[in-house]
């Protein structure tokens, strides 16, 4: 947890920088925890409720940590035609 801390010491205190430092913790995490989400708002000067609605906003933005193994699974009309069940 204390890459977080560097993470977003690298940012200025100023909104604009709060989604490319969401995603940067992100992509160091695999997810953005509420502990993170803690020190990104006290970093920024914000409510962590405004940091949430910000990641609840975009979908790029994982809240829950990814299990070690991703499956996916096709279901659209390309997969069908090429046979998939």
């Amino acid at each position: 947890m204390s890459n977080v801390n560097e993470i977003i010491g690298k940012f200025e205190k100023e909104g604009s920088f709060l989604i490319k430092a969401l995603q940067e913790v992100q992509h160091e995490e695999g997810f953005v925890s509420d502990e993170s989400i803690l020190k990104i708002s006290d970093h920024f000067g914000m409510k962590p409720a405004e940091v949430e609605g910000v990641l609840s906003f975009y979908a790029q933005f994982k809240r829950t940590k990814p299990g070690k193994y991703v499956i996916s699974i096709c279901d659209g009309t390309a997969c069908h035609i090429k046979g998939a069940n």
